[in-house]
């Protein structure tokens, strides 16, 4: 999982610690704003959770390729911010608290999201229930509270399907109030399944697999488990997972009455449960009315203490008996060994917790020296005392926590403690050979010595020796006797000093010769060492191994003979193979990947070896690259590089690098994990190489080097559904200017994936086929070798026309019917027509299936598109043409007028109002006009004329002189209106404001009057 980052702007001026918990791709990690010193707590939700769930929706063929599925995220993510905004909305009502802020992050792999959820830091239900007493006036407030909560949401459109009491928070005021995501549309529950991330033990049992259809009353019993566990001594009535389908049995300490409206709420049969949460508060309402409610604890003797009590009972005892943090706790005191403790590897037991703290260094034994902590960037935390891993994990993610679960540093320093306490190191004991006893031999004696004298020759030397013990030492050999002087007998038997001379002389030559032979004895003792520890005995000092899959190389330290060691490589199932030291290293190939290969040194001939003789090697995995694609990114010069491989493969802490270069650019790299990366800053039109390059951790084969020349984005434009009619429907895009487009990708898909079709086609049009109306779909268009598509939705339930058709039998009208298989809608039809040679696009509303334009210009085509207000199409375009125009005639009076009776002079429009031909003068009859200038006509009638008040519609069509339309105008009057005894006036609405020539023509009911060229100046 991707490291969490200070992001911009949401957590400027945050300081933010450690994940406190990690499960499923959420992180809660604790923050505290600098400048406030406010607490939050800041949830990342990962999108996808793991490489491992976008590598199976590409494998099932879910997504065809890693921009389709992030498109997919994107959704995803987005949803959760709508989510965020409805509980910002909610929580101006009742029963919600909002979040303080969330950001949608892009992953620096390129292909999922980080949600940010920002949220101040608050007391949850569940560590309300482990920490303090309940009581029955706390539970119906409890009951009461949450059933507006929800009844709230219900009338707001949404279901709340996450209700757990780790999202429920008591407030300051001792309201609960629900604080986190959980929302689905009540209009789309039936077609809609319950998220892995809502699922919890308060999940209903007819829910239980992601397969299941959701209903309106799985909000209410999550409510009831949680009025259970208040009166149940905060447990529930079931061990596991899931709820079994049986009904409970009552609450242990709820009275009947209670227990009635709990288990209602809990029954297995949605049918037999509660059906709207007010009907259920009502209920609470009137027990509290009947019975009353006060704060004595449900659960009699229920208080801080026996909680503190269970959770120290193995802390050190106190002279009174009692734990010294439960005397603290009693006492309101801190304790003496409250403070944190850092827990070295040899001091773990047999069953430590992932929730104590672990380091690889001994404590301290000066407490200057423990790493205790009380304040660092973070300010004061003292409040993540009271956050745990139960505040933001459900019971079952707690359990469910193992090794695999933590970070991998924490797990392998587990890991090495279990080994070190499943094999203790026995104490080592020096044996001290004891001290050779060496006797010497008495001297000659010639006459019978003294006491004194015999004392005196028992003496023995005692000679120590720590090498070795010298054997068969033979003794001296008895001398005969000898004349000293020349004669004994000569000696005087009175005179004492010769005898005495001879006995000293002898003893002293004895002592001289025993000299000696220690001393020969040390040299070969000394002799015998040296021989042992420079050539008997052959030194390792250490030893390295370098390998990939398939070989390794030995190298070795010491001061041993090379030539006659050898170094064997056998793996566990005996296979062994040996190799020479030649210049310190021994070399071994052919070896298989992945597998543990033990490395052994051994001396050849009459010799000893001793140090670093044995270690192991583990050989890479051989990793196989199936695939190695790049296509153009999300601007211009970028790369989305794509790769497939076979397990096993790089983990997040190892990861992936690509090199890439061109001609005339430098070599660069770029490092990441997964499977994709963004490369971008590429030169447009240049070819460049890419090559896939592992760390040392995977051997790899297969291509790892592919070639992309950097391109230009390319993407639909204008994408628009323009029909959808007889179970089809048919899309029509624009290409890029300047662009030639070698295919697009078009994929039709709807909401529940019973239709999926992708087709690819070189036009800009396409047609789906066997659609069913009554659903939504989506359209997705996709240049060929580009990451960017355009989308465009058609809403489920659409309405088809048939026979649609226009009248236009009478001049200047239009009449437009059509049939609906459904009624009108609400808020009528929405029509849009244009008139071909015209940009501007007209749009009529209608209450009826008719529409009726009665100031259409004679002669031309007009194209009428019929949708709801939801602005989808649903038919096909009807084009239609209206008749040429006739020459205006009327006959009043029985007097006929044509319009070849009729005089027609342009004019400038005079600055009066009411202004007659009399306000004219000779130079204001002209076809030239300034800019901003207003023109009219005068006419004149040349016979006899009628009178009538009958309507005259007199419409004014201006072309500019490549024949296009620029305006079209109306106006009403009378026939009697137009004439003033043979003349009138006529002002013409407006002209254009860009100079140029153009042609007005006029016409009255839709009958040619007459036309004029006329010029706007500069």
């Amino acid at each position: 999982m991707a490291e969490y980052k200070l992001i911009s702007p949401l957590l400027d001026s945050f300081a933010m610690g450690d994940p406190v918990s990690e499960h499923n791709g959420v992180r809660c990690c604790p923050a505290m704003d600098q400048n406030t010193k406010d607490k939050y707590i800041v949830k990342i939700i990962s999108i996808p959770a793991s490489q491992t769930k976008l590598d199976a929706l590409l494998l099932t063929g879910a997504y065809p390729s890693p921009e389709a599925a992030a498109l997919y995220f994107k959704d995803l993510a987005d949803d959760i911010e709508k989510e965020v905004q409805t509980l910002s909305k909610l929580s101006k009502m009742e029963g919600f608290i909002p979040y303080s802020g969330s950001q949608i992050v892009p992953m620096d792999n390129g292909t999922g999201y980080n949600v940010y959820l920002l949220g101040t830091y608050k007391k949850s239900l569940s560590k309300f229930f482990s920490r303090e007493p309940m009581t029955h006036l706390r539970a119906i407030n409890l009951g009461l509270d949450l059933c507006a909560a929800l009844a709230v949401c219900r009338r707001s459109g949404y279901l709340y399907a996450d209700l757990k009491p780790e999202n429920v928070y008591i407030t300051e005021n001792n309201e609960y109030r629900i604080g986190d995501l959980g929302f689905i549309k009540l209009s789309s529950l039936k077609y809609a399944s319950l998220p892995e991330l809502y699922r919890s033990k308060y999940t209903a049992p007819e829910i239980a697999d992601a397969f299941s259809s959701l209903n309106e009353t799985i909000d209410i019993y999550a409510l009831g488990l949680i009025l259970y566990q208040a009166y149940n001594g905060g447990t529930l009535p079931f061990v596991g997972d899931n709820a079994s389908e049986e009904p409970f049995e009552a609450p242990a300490y709820a009275d009947y009455e209670m227990a009635e409206i709990i288990l209602k709420a809990c029954a297995p049969d949605p049918k037999n449960r509660w059906q709207d949460p007010t009907e259920m508060g009502q209920a609470l309402v009137s027990y509290m009315q009947r019975n009353g409610a006060n704060d004595t604890p449900i659960v009699v003797g229920s208080t801080v203490a026996h909680a503190v009590s269970a959770v120290t009972e193995d802390l050190p005892i106190s002279e009174s008996g009692t734990s010294k943090e439960t005397e603290a706790v009693e006492n309101d005191v801190p304790s003496e060994d409250s403070e944190p403790k850092v827990v070295s590897k040899k001091d773990i037991p047999s069953n430590t917790t992932e929730h104590e703290e672990i380091t690889d260094e001994p404590a301290s034994e000066n407490p200057a020296e423990t790493p205790v902590y009380t304040e660092d960037d973070f300010g004061n935390l003292s409040f993540l005392d009271d956050v745990s891993a139960e505040d933001l994990l459900s019971d079952q993610e707690m359990m469910d926590i193992s090794y695999q679960d933590v970070s991998d540093e924490v797990s392998q320093m587990l890991s090495m403690a279990d080994d070190l306490m499943a094999h203790p190191v026995p104490a080592a004991d020096i044996v001290t050979p004891d001290p050779v006893e060496v006797p010497i031999p008495e001297p000659i004696s010639i006459d019978e010595p003294t006491k004194e004298e015999s004392a005196d020759t028992s003496e023995t030397v005692v000679v120590d020796v720590s090498e070795a013990k010298p054997e068969n030492i033979e003794p001296e050999p008895e001398t005969e006797e000898r004349d000293i002087g020349g004669n004994a007998e000569s000696l005087d038997e009175d005179d004492p000093e010769p005898f005495i001379s001879e006995k000293r002389s002898r003893r002293a030559k004895v002592v001289i010769r025993y000299i000696i032979a220690a001393l020969i004895l040390a040299i070969i003792i000394a002799g015998g060492y040296l021989f042992y520890r420079y050539y008997y005995i052959q030194t390792i000092d250490d030893i390295a191994v370098r390998g990939q899959s398939d070989q390794l190389t030995v190298y070795l330290q010491g001061n041993a003979d090379e030539t006659i060691l050898v170094v064997s490589c056998s793996d566990d199932y005996g296979n062994r193979l040996t190799a020479d030291v030649v210049s310190g290293k021994a070399e071994f190939t052919g070896l298989l990947p992945n597998t543990r290969y033990t490395i052994r040194v051994d001396v050849e001939g009459f010799h000893g070896i001793k140090g670093v003789t044995t270690t192991t090697y583990n050989s890479p995995a051989q990793t196989s690259i199936q695939s190695f694609t790049a296509i153009t990114g999300s601007e211009d010069g970028s790369a989305i590089l794509s790769f497939t491989v076979s397990s096993p493969d790089n983990s997040s802490d190892d990861p992936w690098q690509v090199h890439y270069w061109a001609d005339g650019e430098e070599k660069k790299a770029v490092s990441f994990t997964g499977h994709t990366v963004t490369l971008t800053g590429l030169t447009v039109g240049k070819e460049y190489t890419i090559q896939l390059v592992p760390e040392e951790s995977i051997y790899v084969v297969g291509t790892d080097t592919i070639t992309f020349v950097a391109q230009k984005l390319v993407y639909a434009h204008n994408l628009t559904i323009s029909s959808i009619a007889n179970n089809s429907l048919t899309a029509v895009w624009d290409a890029p200017e300047g662009t030639q487009v070698a295919s697009w990708k078009v994929h039709c898909f709807n909401s529940d994936g019973t239709y999926n079709e992708t087709v690819v086609v070189t036009d800009t049009t396409v047609t789906f086929e066997n659609l069913d109306h009554t659903d939504s779909y989506t359209v997705e268009v996709l240049a060929d070798g580009m990451t960017v598509s355009q989308r465009a939705n058609i809403a489920e339930n659409s309405i088809t026309v048939t026979d649609l058709a226009a009248d236009t039998s009478n001049p200047g009208i239009i009449v437009l019917t059509w049939q609906s298989s459904t009624a009108v809608p609400s808020d009528g039809w929405l029509v849009k027509y244009k008139m071909q040679g015209v940009e501007a696009e007209q749009t009529v509303f209608c209450k009826e299936n008719v529409l009726v334009i009665t100031d259409a210009v004679p002669g031309s085509t007009y194209s009428f598109i019929i949708s709801a207000s939801s602005n989808y199409v649903i038919c096909d375009e009807i084009l239609c043409q209206t008749p040429e125009a006739q020459l205006f005639s009327c006959s009043y009076d029985n007097f006929p007028v044509t319009a070849e009776d009729i005089v027609f002079r342009m004019c400038r429009t005079p600055e009066i109002d009411n202004w007659t031909r009399h306000d004219l003068k000779s130079g204001d009859y002209t076809t030239e006009f300034n800019r901003g200038e207003k023109a009219s006509f005068t006419i004149r009638l040349t016979k006899v004329y009628g009178f009538s008040n009958d309507p005259i519609t007199i419409l004014y069509v201006i072309r500019d002189e490549n024949d296009s339309i620029v305006s079209i105008e109306s106006a009403e009057t009378t026939w009697n209106d137009l004439w003033d005894m043979y003349y009138g006036t006529i002002d013409i609405p407006s002209i254009p404001a860009v100079a140029g020539n153009y042609t007005l023509t006029m016409y009255f009911n839709a009958a040619f009057a007459t036309e004029q060229e006329f010029t706007v100046l500069n």
